[in-house]
């Protein structure tokens, strides 16, 4: 795996982990991941998918009702 990739799979627990309160009971869709990742950047769609589905294998995040929460809330220090 790439150091783009696995930067990427970081944004993406980072931006959960924020969005829910670092590991609050609220989830965060795909979709407001993307449009959190792409405000001030601008991210593929694929690879935002393919973090978070990296993230899912990893078990980095767990999926509620088709939105995302964090495992942990110190998920995101492995990626800082």
């Amino acid at each position: 795996m790439s150091d783009a990739t696995d930067k990427m799979i970081g944004r993406v627990v980072r931006t959960v982990e924020y969005n829910t309160g670092n590991g609050g009971s609220e989830a965060i869709s795909t979709a407001q991941i993307r449009v959190h990742l792409c405000a001030n950047s601008i991210y593929p769609v694929e690879a935002v998918n393919r973090a978070i589905a990296t993230a899912l294998e990893r078990g980095d995040l767990v999926e509620q009702n088709g939105k995302y929460a964090s495992a942990s809330s110190d998920t995101y220090r492995k990626y800082l």
